[in-house]
């Protein structure tokens, strides 16, 4: 495993977002990170130990976490279902481990929040490609799921007006585009 040190979160003006490098000048691993600016803004501030006044999902995190004595043992950048994502490892004071996949925005956070280094496997940061493409775009991996829900939803519309108006050569149509939509969502 190689961990990996994080750079502050900066904002990117040629791309218009904030971006995060992920990086170990030992192995030769630069990866770059665009993300949202909320959470850049999580993650500046629990690098700089400042609480809102307002409890966010992180803080109430906080508060479980203490509550049932758990700790994060390791977060390591994994790649499953065709995306980067991370595997979050916990353990408790009677050492029962459980573990559980977030996004990578989501284990930034995380990290900056707790000091947990951030881990991947030597395969895995070999397999990444050539260096200027080594980027993850949290925020277009969002806005691309949510984007095929609505046309989801919209093919589903769809298809009701097709079996109402008993086109069903068109309504096997659009089955089978829900389909294929439907898998690449998941």
């Amino acid at each position: 495993m190689i961990n990996l040190k994080i750079n502050r979160p900066q904002f990117d003006t040629e791309s218009q977002k904030y971006n995060v490098n992920l990086f170990n000048d030992i192995n030769n691993v630069k990866i770059n990170i665009f993300i949202s600016k909320v959470t850049a803004q999580e993650i500046l501030l629990s690098e700089d130990n400042i609480e809102l006044e307002d409890s966010n999902i992180y803080q109430t995190l906080s508060q479980v976490l203490i509550a049932y004595e758990i700790k994060i043992d390791k977060i390591e950048i994994i790649f499953k279902n065709n995306k980067y994502c991370a595997l979050v490892e916990f353990s408790n004071f009677e050492n029962n481990f459980f573990s559980n996949i977030v996004s990578i925005s989501n284990a930034l956070v995380l990290s900056a929040r707790y000091s947990i280094p951030i881990v991947i496997s030597e395969l895995l940061s070999i397999e990444l490609p050539s260096e200027k493409d080594k980027v993850i775009d949290e925020d277009l991996n969002a806005r691309s799921k949510i984007n095929k829900k609505i046309k989801l939803k919209k093919l589903r519309c769809e298809l009701q007006k097709a079996i109402n108006n008993e086109e069903y050569e068109v309504a096997a149509l659009i089955r089978d585009k829900i389909s294929e939509l439907s898998m690449k969502i998941d």
